[in-house]
């Protein structure tokens, strides 16, 4: 918020920003695009319609995509533990959306625990100890990010469970694209890096363009099926 007000008593022309928590910079964001300041959002949203586009992948649709994996690779009556991202980020609550869409009745894939790890593997690694001290005979993993994913094959190797354990992340991250090829982990979805779109949009509106409310970047789903040839694309 202070960076932003900052930047604002300096004066920009435009405003690339990633919300780290939705709610608590909608106000100040808000403010900026109100006062005639195009606003480009970077990966998450915020609690408005106040900004002039968000450019980054779906997640929702990334969410979603994960959760038919699910439905496709096991059978019903499936346990699945969920590392959600930061309780309150777009993301997290889209990707934990998306992915309950995806899975179609939880009656049958049944989340039976769920905990927020906030995007890092550390904290990962911690929530996963406990929930899968909890639940010995979870057969998915499904974590918000390629960090926590990998958190959570750590923990499953030194428990001797990995094998009996699908770990599916999102992101595309390198080290989580050669755990796919070593069948570590089961899947990941690459999240493009919306900088440079977002700069070329930001470029376009300063330019008089008008441009898209919403610019979906694409995503590729990485499987033992492709990971060789995905590795180093990711970063």
């Amino acid at each position: 918020i202070d960076q932003v007000e900052t930047l604002d008593t300096q004066g920009m022309d435009a405003l690339l920003i990633s919300p780290f928590e939705s709610a608590s910079l909608t106000p100040v964001v808000s403010k900026m695009y109100k006062k005639g300041i195009p606003v480009i959002l970077l990966d998450r949203g915020i609690d408005s319609e106040d900004y002039t586009s968000l450019v980054g992948a779906d997640n929702i649709l990334i969410g979603e995509q994960a959760g038919k994996y699910v439905a496709t690779k096991f059978p019903e009556g499936a346990k699945i533990i969920e590392i959600a991202g930061i309780a309150g980020a777009s993301a997290t609550k889209e990707r934990a959306e998306g992915f309950r869409k995806g899975i179609g009745d939880e009656t049958k894939w049944k989340i039976v625990a769920s905990q927020a790890g906030n995007y890092l593997r550390g904290k990962a690694i911690e929530v996963f100890q406990n929930m899968l001290t909890a639940n010995p005979d979870v057969q998915v993993v499904y974590a918000h990010n390629d960090e926590m994913a990998l958190g959570a094959v750590g923990v499953l190797k030194r428990a001797g469970k990995l094998k009996d354990v699908a770990v599916i992340g999102v992101d595309g991250q390198n080290e989580a694209i050669q755990s796919v090829a070593d069948g570590d982990m089961a899947a990941t979805y690459v999240y493009p890096r919306p900088g440079a779109a977002g700069l070329l949009a930001a470029l376009d509106v300063l330019n008089g363009k008008t441009i898209e409310k919403r610019i979906v970047l694409p995503t590729t789903e990485i499987t033992a099926e492709n990971a060789k040839d995905m590795i180093g694309k990711g970063f």
